[in-house]
């Protein structure tokens, strides 16, 4: 009797595959790079909600998609012009939170938005407590069929202060973070990045499985007009109008004289837009870069994978926002 033909071919492939995930030290994190294919992810969001305008459009973004569950939301600091200080950027943003919440008539439970911190990372071995971070080591620890998805709009304290605390959530969690640039760009220097530059280094240092959107030539064409959201916001709903509004209020103050062809990134769209429906981003799995301090990337080939965004198709994810946020 004649042995089947093709059955020690397969073994030997098999037994090398084998091979090869017993060989790779960062196989773990590679499992965790791919987008699952059931939904709904479910996900926390980490905003800075009022430090710039497009946190309110991302939040409601993600909380009227059906591909997203919304477990909470925490607020992010920042300062700028208008936050002198970590902690009074931290006060804006859990206002904006609950003001954008009321703006969609949006009937949170009770611990659903959670107060974040209210300075920035000194270090990994001075970690941050706060009940977001709290809420954060509670929720990825937790036995779950499916990693928590972090999802970080701003500078990342909130999340490596996570990490910092409880090193074994890298391996729990997946976080998907706006910020930096391409890595193979002279400078990683962005908002996010500079905010908090002891966060932002412990996130790519942490081995934790990463999606970066960079901000600069990428989440970047996410820009829109005033024309534009007149045709598709101004009026179509409540929080339609409420986003329609902050961004004319912006645009005044950055635009006094009127110029017409006036555009701004709604950076944080991108993100949202990417977990929504990972088509509508061309991206790569590339090995995690250092981040130095002088605001640059090194890049070693032996370090964790990661994935980061390249480009995005901006019609596509604002054909989606306006026709969910008109209803």
């Amino acid at each position: 009797m004649s042995k089947p033909i093709g059955r020690r071919p397969f073994l030997l492939q098999a037994t090398a595959l084998s091979a090869f995930a017993q060989s790779d030290p960062h196989a773990d994190v590679r499992a965790r790079l791919d987008f699952p294919a059931d939904r709904p992810l479910d996900i926390v969001l980490d905003t800075d909600a009022a430090n710039e305008i497009d946190d309110p459009f991302a939040i409601a973004y993600a909380l009227r998609a059906p591909e997203l569950n919304v477990e909470a939301i925490y607020s992010g600091t920042f300062t700028n012009s208008r936050a002198k200080t970590p902690a009074e950027g931290q006060e804006q943003s859990l206002d904006e939170i609950h003001r954008t919440l009321r703006k969609m008539d949006y009937a949170a439970p009770d611990g659903f938005v959670l107060r974040g911190a209210d300075r920035y990372l000194e270090g990994a071995d001075q970690p941050l407590k706060n009940p977001a971070v709290d809420d954060l080591i509670r929720r990825g620890m937790a036995r779950r069929e499916r990693p928590l998805w972090v999802v970080s709009l701003g500078c990342p304290t909130n999340v490596s202060a996570a990490l910092a605390r409880e090193p074994r959530l890298a391996e729990k969690i997946v976080v998907a973070w706006i910020g930096g640039s391409p890595h193979g760009a002279d400078s990683a220097r962005d908002y996010n990045i500079q905010q908090d530059y002891e966060a932002s280094r412990l996130l790519f240092d942490s081995g934790v499985a990463l999606f970066e959107m960079p901000g600069y030539w990428v989440s970047e064409q996410m820009r829109t007009t005033r024309a534009e959201l007149t045709q598709f916001l101004k009026g179509r709903s409540e929080i339609a109008q409420y986003l329609y509004e902050l961004f004319l209020g912006y645009e005044a103050a950055q635009n006094p004289d009127g110029y017409d062809a006036y555009s701004k990134p709604i950076w944080d769209l991108a993100l949202i837009g990417w977990l929504i429906n990972p088509e509508w981003v061309r991206s790569k799995i590339a090995p995690a870069p250092v981040l130095t301090r002088r605001m640059t990337w090194a890049l070693d080939p032996t370090r964790h994978p990661m994935h980061v965004a390249l480009r995005i198709d901006r019609d596509k994810i604002f054909r989606d926002f306006f026709r969910r946020i008109a209803r």
